[in-house]
C-alpha cells in the first residue's frame, strides 16, 4: 500500500472511526475524520487529500460527498447495511471501492491500497487518446474534435474508458455490466445497452457521427477494423 498519504474519513460511527484511523495511522497515513458531510466539505476545502472515505449507511449526506469528492481523489464507501441499489449507487457516483461494516483489517488495507495504486495509475498516464477522442482521466472529461464534455456520469466515462483501452476488440456487455456496473450481466437486461446509448448520445461528433460500434451479439467497440474483421469472418470475434 503507498504510505504517508493524506485520508479523509467520513462517518457518524465514532468507534469504527476510530479503530479505522488506527489502522491507516500504523500505515504510514496521516488521517482526518469528519462527524458530517458539511463537517467532511470544510476539512476538504482547508486541505489537500488523496482518498477519502465515506460512510452511505452512517453519514447525514453521504451522496452528496461522493458527487463533490469522486473526480477529485479515489472514494472507498463503506456500509453495514448497505442494499444491493445503494452500492450501485455509490459506484455510480465514482466509488472505487465498497468496504464492509465491521470491516477486516485485512480488507481495509488491500481495499485503501488498490485505490491508492489505481489512481497513481492515471496519474502517471492521465489521457487516453483514440483517433479523434481523448479522456483525461484525472477531471474526467472527453473531448471529441476539439470539444470537451464534462456531463459524463461516471458509469459513462467508465463504459467509454473501457473501450477505448480495448481498441482493436470488441467489449462484450457482460464485461460492461461487471467492470462498470459493478453487477453481474443479465440476458434479459437493457441496463448495457441503455448507458452505452446514453454515451454515444453525448459524444457525437459536431456532424453527428459516433465512433462506439455495435457488434451483433457480442457488445461494442471503438475501433472499425474490429468490425470489418468480425464481418470477414461471420460472427463475432477478438482482435489482439
Amino acid at each position: 500500500m503507498p504510505t504517508n498519504k493524506t485520508i479523509l474519513i467520513s462517518s457518524q460511527r465514532i468507534s469504527e472511526t476510530t479503530e479505522i484511523a488506527a489502522i491507516l495511522v500504523a500505515c504510514g497515513h496521516q488521517v482526518h475524520t469528519a462527524a458530517s458531510a458539511s463537517e467532511a466539505m470544510e476539512l476538504a476545502r482547508r486541505s489537500e487529500r488523496d482518498l477519502i472515505l465515506v460512510d452511505v449507511c452512517g453519514d447525514d449526506d453521504p451522496w452528496s460527498l461522493l458527487r463533490a469528492f469522486s473526480s477529485g481523489a479515489p472514494v472507498v464507501a463503506m456500509g453495514s447495511s448497505a442494499s444491493a441499489d445503494q452500492r450501485v449507487a455509490a459506484f455510480e457516483l465514482g466509488a472505487d471501492e465498497f468496504l464492509s461494516l465491521p470491516m477486516d483489517a485485512q480488507e481495509l488495507r488491500l481495499r485503501v491500497g488498490k485505490s491508492l495504486a489505481r489512481w497513481a495509475g492515471r496519474r502517471a498516464g492521465a489521457n487516453l487518446r483514440f483517433d479523434r477522442c481523448r479522456l483525461n482521466l484525472l477531471d474526467q472529461t472527453v473531448t471529441c474534435d476539439g470539444r470537451t464534455r464534462t456531463n459524463l456520469t461516471p458509469s459513462e466515462f467508465g463504459a467509454l474508458r473501457l473501450l477505448m483501452e480495448n481498441s482493436g476488440r470488441y467489449v462484450s456487455r457482460s464485461e460492461i455490466s461487471t467492470a462498470v456496473l459493478r453487477r453481474p450481466y443479465a440476458r434479459t437486461s437493457r441496463a448495457v445497452d441503455m448507458l452505452v446509448s446514453k454515451l454515444r448520445s453525448k459524444i457525437r461528433t459536431h456532424k453527428g457521427e459516433t465512433f462506439i460500434t455495435s457488434v451483433r451479439g457480442a457488445g461494442y467497440a471503438v475501433d472499425p477494423l474490429a468490425l470489418r474483421k468480425t464481418a470477414q469472418r461471420g460472427g463475432p470475434t477478438r482482435i489482439n
